[in-house]
């Protein structure tokens, strides 16, 4: 009896748990840039396939025009399109100058990095170097808003520049703009005024406005299953242009076949220049890499020169030929007689930077046959010596990409540009304004 009381009582306290709410937490908000975003949708309203595996290619372009213009142009408060296209206007007149032009893409709901700058060396604590990034970097992930009728860019952008000398050292001037921007495929938005530059004088009178146009690249959603494991040969390449025929290029043709084709037809002309080709052969979900390099030491810690004002010479052979007069009439002073021997500064700890190109990349194919591609790709480069504290330091221009792609084998994918800073301040930098595009080619 005692036995079927037990069971009878267990029996209902399992119903009771069973029939309990469970009360989930809630997710912990994210913040970005000082502005917290909206929970994590539940499962059953996650985005379809077709959107999340959607890619955008951001170009971004800073206009710098004269102050009296600028001010003109924001009384009438013109939409972005059409402050766009005024400012399209104005360049092929003569009175605005297309200052930049970045180009970077990655897939939805990803970040992606463009970096094109100058480590500048430069003195920041006693007995140790440091270096500045002078020139732009360029951060940004699409995302859809919440309503699911625009696209949201997340967007970073950081200017800094060299200043002038102030007591010995340098100063930086930084400019930077953090938004959260809706904007609409295929249509410029304003990103923002880029702050005045005091540390270039010539640029006093001139207003700078970013601009950002986004492109929507859709893959159909596909319910196969995944091929299997592949192998890729990536083909990397960088092809330099003039500023002016790089942007003609990027807005009169969209499709990356036909780009690429033109960009192949002004080499031969002599007007492009292929400044990277880099080849790796790939597996499927791994990762592979490949380096042409040249490593370049030099000094970050070093012992300070010091000057010894009394010097006592102990060896008679040396004593007795100090005191001897020279080819000249005129003596040797003798030791600890007033005269002084400086110790130049000496470097004690060396780093190790790797000059040339390196390209990573690691793959995953998709059902369709097209293959995710996540890139990091970086080309250094030795631009000038700079002396202090009596030490020779370099100074290094650095162009980086970091971002994932999705691309259709044997077609080639435009996936940012690498270009070389510009009136960063440094000596060395190239002061040619040209645009480096950077393509992705998979062969099967």
């Amino acid at each position: 009896m005692f036995r079927f009381y037990f069971l009878l009582l267990t029996s209902c306290l399992l119903v009771a748990l069973q029939a309990k709410p469970v009360r989930r937490a809630d997710p912990a908000p994210t913040l970005w840039s000082g502005t917290q975003s909206a929970p994590s949708p539940p499962a059953e309203e996650t985005k379809p396939e077709s959107e999340t595996d959607s890619q955008v290619l951001l170009r971004y372009e800073v206009f710098r025009l004269p102050k009296t213009a600028a001010e003109t142009l924001r009384k009438s408060q013109p939409k972005d399109t059409d402050l766009y296209a005024a400012l399209q206007q104005s360049v092929q007149a003569g009175s605005t100058v297309a200052d930049k032009m970045i180009l970077l893409r990655t897939m939805w709901g990803e970040w992606a990095t463009v970096r094109q700058a100058v480590e500048f060396p430069h003195q920041d604590k006693e007995r140790r170097f440091t270096t500045e990034t002078l020139g732009e970097v360029l951060t940004f992930s699409p995302e859809v808003s919440e309503e699911g009728d625009s696209l949201v860019l997340k967007i970073t952008s950081t200017t800094t520049r060299l200043g002038p000398v102030q007591e010995g050292k340098p100063t930086f001037f930084k400019a930077e703009i953090l938004r959260i921007l809706p904007t609409i495929p295929n249509q410029p938005s304003l990103l923002g005024q880029l702050a005045a530059e005091p540390a270039n004088p010539a640029q006093a009178d001139t207003v700078a406005l970013a601009f950002v146009t986004p492109t929507v690249q859709r893959f159909p959603a596909v319910n196969s299953e995944r091929p299997e494991r592949r192998t890729f040969r990536c083909q990397y390449e960088v092809i330099s242009l003039p500023q002016a025929t790089a942007l003609m290029l990027i807005q009169t043709t969209p499709d990356n076949t036909e780009l690429y084709g033109k960009l192949n037809g002004l080499i031969s002309a002599k007007v492009g220049k292929l400044g990277t080709l880099q080849i790796i052969q790939a597996n499927d979900s791994q990762r592979g890499k490949v380096e042409h390099i040249d490593e370049f030491p030099y000094p970050t810690d070093f012992d300070p020169g010091q000057t010894v004002t009394q010097l006592t010479i102990t060896d008679p052979a040396l004593k007795e030929q100090l005191l001897k007069r020279d080819s000249g009439q005129h003596p040797l002073p003798a030791p600890n007689a007033g005269s002084s021997l400086t110790i130049p500064a000496v470097g004690t700890t060396f780093t190790v930077r790797n000059l040339g190109n390196t390209l990573e990349l690691e793959n995953y194919s998709y059902p369709d046959g097209s293959v995710s591609v996540t890139v990091a790709a970086e080309k250094g480069r030795l631009l000038s010596m700079e002396r202090d504290q009596d030490l020779m330091q370099p100074s290094f221009g650095v162009q980086k990409i970091n971002t994932t792609v999705r691309v259709q084998p044997n077609h080639p994918l435009l996936i940012g540009t690498l270009n070389h800073p510009q009136d960063s301040g440094a000596p060395g930098a190239t002061p040619e304004p040209r645009v480096w595009l950077a393509f992705l080619t998979l062969r099967k």
